[in-house]
C-alpha cells in the first residue's frame, strides 16, 4: 500500500513539472510572437504579406 502511494505522488509530481514546463514554454511563445509583431510593425509588414 505505501509503495502504490509512493508511486501515485511521483506520478503527480511528474505531471506538476511537465504542466509547469508547458505553461513556461506557452507563456515564452507569447512573449516571442508579441516581438515579431512589434517587429513586423516597425518594418511596415502585415501578416497579409
Amino acid at each position: 500500500m505505501v509503495q502504490y502511494a509512493s508511486k501515485s505522488i511521483i506520478k503527480e509530481k511528474i505531471k506538476e513539472i511537465e504542466i509547469k514546463k508547458y505553461y513556461k514554454l506557452g507563456t515564452s511563445n507569447q512573449l516571442i510572437n508579441r516581438n515579431i509583431n512589434q517587429l513586423m510593425k516597425k518594418l511596415g509588414i502585415s501578416d497579409g504579406d
